[in-house]
């Protein structure tokens, strides 16, 4: 993308990553208006697969796809050691609660998420 002759760089930033789907379609826009996106910021990577057929996360997807780097603020085994270290009064949940969403989020993981 130019503007009068200068090249714009763009920084995406999204909230999630899961399969990369809004990540693929704004590039492609982005790519039609000849902008130069320079990488991605995601607040949270999910860890999941990209799809049943390919074991690599969505992240790695992107970076291969598009050869851009890909950074996210927290990711899945952020959030299960945060619910898992907190005490139940700095996060607001009990602790029964709290062992819920972990469990929950853990076979989430073993199901959907990548290895390693």
């Amino acid at each position: 993308m130019e503007n009068d002759g200068v090249v714009v760089r763009v920084l995406l930033i999204d909230d999630v990553i899961t399969a990369g789907t809004a990540i693929t379609e704004a590039m492609h826009i982005l790519t039609v208006a000849k902008a130069n996106v320079v990488g991605v910021v995601i607040s949270l990577d999910r860890q999941e697969k990209a799809s049943v057929t390919d074991s690599r996360s969505a992240i790695q997807v992107v970076e291969a796809s598009f050869q851009i780097p890909v950074v996210s603020i927290a990711n899945l085994n952020s959030l299960v050691r945060l619910l898992e270290d907190q005490g139940a009064s700095s996060s607001g949940l009990s602790a029964d609660d709290r062992q819920t969403y972990v469990t929950t989020i853990k076979q989430y993981r073993a199901d959907y998420g990548v290895q390693g």
